[in-house]
């Protein structure tokens, strides 16, 4: 399947501009062998995906939601790997778009798998850009636990308000996790802030 320039709109466009139709026939050729290929074939593909960076992130999460369990598991390990490369040192801008691509596979035109594993990731990626896409789902009862565990490990200020707006407003048996959230993120800042302190 290919994916065009048009489908990978915003920021991206910028990214292919550089290197055109070689990104777009890695990506295509990485999506054909997390989807078809034999064992050897998607442990290739795992390892390259993490160099499509953010134009990957749409197709490769669709992928997550295939009924195929070994395409599935497959997208998951490609999906989890850029991430993890867009989190290292000097890769800010990076992790931004990729950050933004995951925010666009909460919607639920997407599959839930999808959609989850995009909330967790974006946990560990995201920034105060994505805090309304996950805020946004803390009342969709099947997607509220990933968005409540991404927001509390987002350090920007807005996804501590994002759960308690969330709070005034949540039924009652998910008020404690919200609460427990909220509880957590006050402990951890208050650890970063005597570290900050003692050095």
């Amino acid at each position: 399947m290919a994916y065009p320039k048009a489908v990978l709109s915003g920021a991206l466009a910028a990214e292919l501009s550089a290197s055109g139709s070689l990104v777009l026939a890695d990506l295509e050729g990485t999506v054909s062998g997390l989807r078809e290929g034999d064992s050897a074939k998607r442990n290739a593909a795992i390892a390259s995906a993490a160099d499509l960076g953010a134009a990957g992130i749409g197709p490769v999460g669709d992928l997550v939601g295939s009924t195929d369990p070994k395409a599935s598991r497959a997208a998951h390990a490609a999906l989890e790997a850029i991430v993890h490369k867009s989190t290292r040192q000097g890769a800010r801008s990076e992790a931004r778009m990729v950050a933004s691509e995951l925010a666009k596979l909460l919607t639920a035109s997407h599959p839930l798998k999808t959609r989850a594993e995009a909330a967790h990731l974006l946990g560990m990626v995201g920034g105060a850009p994505v805090v309304p896409a996950l805020a946004a789902q803390l009342s969709d009862p099947a997607l509220r636990e990933e968005a409540r565990l991404a927001l509390e490990r987002i350090p920007d200020k807005s996804a501590g308000t994002a759960l308690r707006s969330a709070l005034k407003t949540a039924p009652a048996d998910f008020r404690p996790a919200l609460e427990q959230s909220l509880a957590h993120r006050a402990s951890s800042f208050r650890t970063i802030g005597l570290a900050r302190k003692a050095q």
